[in-house]
């Protein structure tokens, strides 16, 4: 039985893992991934945006609208 739970402690040992991450961003980078403003690209992702936006922060405030006018 005393050598079950020595078993037990090595699965306890914990692992580190170093990441290198770059810290730099390139503007050019960041400029690539946005499409350009008119392109059916960016009106599709700006779109996406405010439905993700809305989706979100709506309920939250007509949560607050209804608790205002209960109280």
């Amino acid at each position: 039985m005393a050598h079950e739970h020595d078993h037990d402690h090595d699965h306890d040992e914990k692992v580190k893992v170093k990441v290198d991450v770059p810290i730099e961003n390139s503007s050019d980078d960041l400029k690539s991934a946005i499409p350009e403003l008119g392109t059916p690209q960016r009106l599709l992702a700006e779109r996406k945006l405010v439905r993700k936006l809305d989706s979100r922060l709506l309920p939250t405030i007509v949560v607050i609208y209804i608790m205002n006018y209960i109280d």
